[in-house]
């Protein structure tokens, strides 16, 4: 059985504010805006992903960025690898 997601971020200028504290993917206690809390989820959600799932992410803000150009990828190792670079990469505001 397989499935398949799409992840949506938000990455605006108003993802940028409101620092706050949070747990970070270490497990310990860290502060970071709304983006910051966003991504540390966003990377928990694909990593936890088996490999029968198929996935892609998409981030707005006055403009849509897509991970990948079409369709969907299988949750492996690599293109695990290759979205936490890109959510890494993601900043408040960026088109």
């Amino acid at each position: 059985e397989t499935d398949s997601v799409v992840f949506v971020i938000d990455r605006s200028g108003s993802m940028g504010w409101d620092s706050k504290s949070f747990t970070g993917l270490n497990g310990q206690p860290t502060r970071g805006d709304r983006l910051t809390r966003a991504k540390t989820e966003l990377i928990r959600a694909v990593g936890a992903l088996t490999e029968n799932f198929k996935f892609n992410m998409v981030a707005y803000d006055c403009s849509i960025t897509k991970w990948k150009s079409s369709g969907t990828v299988k949750a492996d190792d690599s293109n695990k690898a290759g979205a936490y670079a890109w959510i890494n990469a993601l900043d408040p505001g960026a088109a």
